[in-house]
């Protein structure tokens, strides 16, 4: 087992099974050393169903904490099947999340905080950390809270 992997079997976690492509979507592409990670949110199945709506409203800032740490571990496992090992994540060049929020509602920061923490502890700091953008919008499909795409750049 990879590092990266056993760093997160002694933070309690294990890599879900990525999310499948999407007929006009697929998860991640590779331009040159860089990996483009397409939006990821969490499952759309009953156990998530605690994650829909607005943060701030229908969901609090911390089951929406909770959703960044199962979007992050998502997204680690798209660059896992994409790379075939996170061990060729050289650096995380950006995070960006989408927080479907309250205009009332300021801490979106504090939502992405928690997955970029989970990329530190798994990658290093000098490995993951990278520019962020947290966003509020009025919106997002399927009610999701949040999503989150990145950009990976990538070592052989």
């Amino acid at each position: 087992m990879a590092g990266e992997e056993q760093k997160l079997r002694a933070l309690g976690m294990t890599l879900p099974e990525p999310l499948a492509d999407e007929s006009n979507n697929i998860r991640a592409v590779r331009v040159g050393n860089l990996l483009f990670v397409s939006a990821h949110s969490y499952p759309q199945d009953d156990a998530h169903k605690k994650y829909d709506g607005k943060v701030g409203r229908e969901v609090d800032l911390t089951t929406a904490q909770e959703a960044a740490t199962e979007i992050a571990l998502l997204i680690l496992a798209t660059i896992k099947k994409s790379l075939g090992d996170l061990g060729k994540v050289k650096r995380i060049v950006r995070t960006y999340g989408v927080v479907n929020s309250t205009p009332e509602f300021t801490m979106q920061t504090a939502i992405l905080n928690v997955a970029s923490d989970l990329f530190i502890e798994v990658l290093g700091r000098e490995r993951g950390t990278g520019t962020r953008l947290p966003i509020a919008a009025v919106s997002a499909g399927h009610n999701y809270s949040l999503l989150m795409d990145m950009i990976i750049e990538v070592g052989d």
